[in-house]
């Protein structure tokens, strides 16, 4: 069994922040394989999918970002499920809009969430799929920027990178964590300078 555990914030106003990416992935995954999602262990909101073949766990926590760990370390702890079989889903500061980026483990890298779940566990060795949120302007408050939404000329790409995200789960589910890596990593979706 796989965990896909989606790190964001809960409430309408962060719906659709650049901190919230996490969430839309994990949103575009339960409405590609037809599922809603219901009430989980210590409030977050989960469903259960077969992707692959694979029986996949989808986890949205509901306590605000810096406490996301709790509610990933109770899933684990009800359910059959390794660390290496969870895949934890966020937004990265420092990369670029159309890049994604798998890991193993490591740092936090400054996400209070990523941190979070690494505290609770007592491990880094989490893989994770980070997602670029980072666009062209120059950032004088980061916080304010990752709360901030995604500009209407960002939309497509966007819309391009959770679709390339949600492939980038089903080859972690159905071939593995370094497929994936070989994959996916070194892909940066082109946004053409007109699109800009």
């Amino acid at each position: 069994m796989f965990l896909i555990a989606g790190l964001g914030n809960p409430g309408a106003n962060y719906r659709n922040t650049r901190h919230n990416a996490g969430f839309m992935l994990l949103d575009l995954l339960a409405l590609r394989y037809k599922k809603g999602f219901g009430p989980g262990p210590l409030g977050s909101l989960t469903c259960r999918a077969r992707i692959r073949g694979e029986s996949v766990l989808l986890a949205k926590p509901q306590d605000y970002m810096n406490r996301s760990g709790e509610t990933v370390r109770e899933i684990l702890r009800r359910f059959p499920i390794e660390f290496h079989e969870v895949l934890v889903a966020y937004d990265e500061y420092a990369l670029p809009l159309g890049r994604i980026r798998l890991r193993r483990g490591g740092s936090a890298a400054g996400h209070n969430g990523m941190q979070s779940v690494i505290d609770t566990l007592g491990t880094d060795r989490i893989p994770r799929l980070r997602i670029g949120i980072a666009g062209d302007q120059e950032v004088y408050d980061r916080s304010r920027f990752v709360l901030s939404d995604f500009e209407e000329d960002e939309e497509d790409i966007l819309e391009e990178v959770l679709q390339r995200s949600l492939e980038a789960v089903e080859v972690f589910v159905s071939q593995g964590l370094e497929r994936a890596m070989s994959m996916f990593n070194r892909e940066q979706l082109k946004i053409e300078p007109d699109e800009r």
